[in-house]
């Protein structure tokens, strides 16, 4: 028997579980009418009713859910989860991935209008959205009028189907996921720049992969949009090495300009021994002078101290080292002085801000808003790309495995590509 309170991510998916579940979050056939919703909720609940029981909802669970009545069906953990790595990627990473592309000017004009294509779909869950301030700095706004409106009761599962509802989004979601994640994570082949979509470790890239196909199984789309995202990666690369050569450049010239201000000029004028030599004080201090002055040296000293001959007199005594050049408090506090101006002259090579050092800063209430940001914005969304096999649905799986449907399989294929029929949601 399974725990009570088992909590279902993403990370636990088999792509049996992706398949039917990516069936779910697909929009009603246009163009929509009363009679037409009715019939679409109903079959909806009926096709959550048909999942497999680790996806279907339990009485037991402890998660908080606010689905609406045609999905309260569902996993509400599972389709939170779903909902917190996908606006992950459109709220900020995927946008400060492409925001220095975009500035950079290195995509051609299609292809940034491609990736842009993001922009406006955060309106569906931010009520302070503005179009205006919605583009990166320089570039027209995209509108696309109502097609992103609030979503007023805030189902993340109504928000997943409108998101699923538009091919382009999920192929720009598709290739901006593909640009920024790690080879071994998307299975890239690096020394050939392909992708191997049997062999993507990322599941929700696979997710997003069997989404996709839920519209059409012709693969050039993703393909095409693979070829884009691995060369975005490219170009974002090269630019990230420019970057740091500039900053290296800059960091020299920075040190020589230093360098010189701190060497001390001397200069005499033509006027031979009876000209007075000019001086330019330097920054650190002088051995302060013995307070009586004696033509002995300190090899002269025999260790009489009474004796005027043999040595120095006892009060004219001076370790050498005893001085303020050699003083350990001064030394340290000097120490601290220069590291710190090192530290505020050489930033972090790799420090996200010095990438934005040569860019116009992106609107704070934009999707790129996140680029210049020094942590990571990654952190707690990596889990869900590892394997984590669960035990208790086992027996549930293999009940299932009749009523898994396959999309890539010419067996499982629909006869028309150009997106979901209304058949098809039957």
């Amino acid at each position: 028997m399974r725990p009570l309170a088992k909590i279902l991510e993403t990370r636990h998916l088999h792509n049996s579980d992706m398949k039917q579940l990516v069936r779910i979050f697909q929009p009603a056939p246009f163009p929509v009418t009363q009679i037409k919703r009715t019939v679409y909720r109903e079959h909806i609940k009926d096709a959550i009713h048909s999942l497999p029981r680790h996806l279907r909802a339990s009485y037991f669970s402890i998660s908080p859910s606010i689905l609406c009545s045609t999905h309260k069906g569902l996993n509400a953990s599972l389709v939170n989860d779903v909902w917190a790595w996908l606006r992950h990627e459109i709220d900020g990473a995927i946008g400060k991935f492409i925001y220095p592309l975009i500035m950079s000017g290195v995509l051609t004009e299609d292809q940034e209008m491609w990736a842009r294509q993001l922009e406006p779909v955060s309106q569906m869950w931010q009520q302070d959205f503005n179009t205006e301030t919605s583009a990166p700095p320089g570039r027209e706004p995209i509108r696309c009028g109502a097609n992103w409106a609030f979503q007023t009761n805030m189902c993340p599962a109504c928000i997943l189907t409108r998101i699923g509802s538009d091919l382009n989004i999920l192929l720009v979601l598709f290739a901006g996921m593909v640009g920024r994640m790690k080879h071994r994570a998307t299975g890239t082949d690096i020394l050939h720049g392909t992708m191997d979509f049997e062999k993507i470790r990322s599941k929700r890239l696979r997710f997003v992969r069997y989404w996709i196909k839920t519209h059409s199984h012709d693969d050039q789309l993703l393909f095409d949009a693979v070829n884009l995202g691995l060369k975005m990666k490219q170009m974002r690369h090269e630019w990230t090495l420019e970057q740091e050569h500039l900053r290296e450049a800059n960091h020299q010239r920075e040190h020589l300009e230093r360098t010189s201000q701190n060497t001390p000029s001397w200069g005499t004028s033509s006027t031979g021994c009876e000209s007075k030599s000019s001086y330019s004080p330097s920054t650190h201090r002088r051995p302060v002078q013995p307070s009586i002055t004696s033509t002995k040296t300190i090899t002269s000293y025999n260790g009489n101290s009474g004796s005027a001959e043999g040595g120095f007199p006892h009060n004219t005594r001076q370790d050498p080292l005893d001085n303020p050049l050699y003083n350990t408090p001064q030394m340290q506090e000097q120490l601290v002085d220069k590291y710190r101006i090192m530290l505020a002259l050489h930033t972090d090579t790799h420090a996200d801000q010095d990438d934005a050092c040569t860019l116009p800063p992106p609107r704070p209430t934009s999707i790129y808003a996140a680029f210049g940001r020094s942590a990571s914005i990654e952190n707690g969304f990596e889990g869900t790309d590892i394997e984590d096999e669960i035990g208790w649905d086992a027996g549930e799986r293999n009940a299932d495995a009749g009523k898994e449907m396959p999309l890539d399989t010419p067996r499982g294929r629909r006869p028309s590509d150009t997106g979901t029929a209304w058949d098809d949601l039957y």
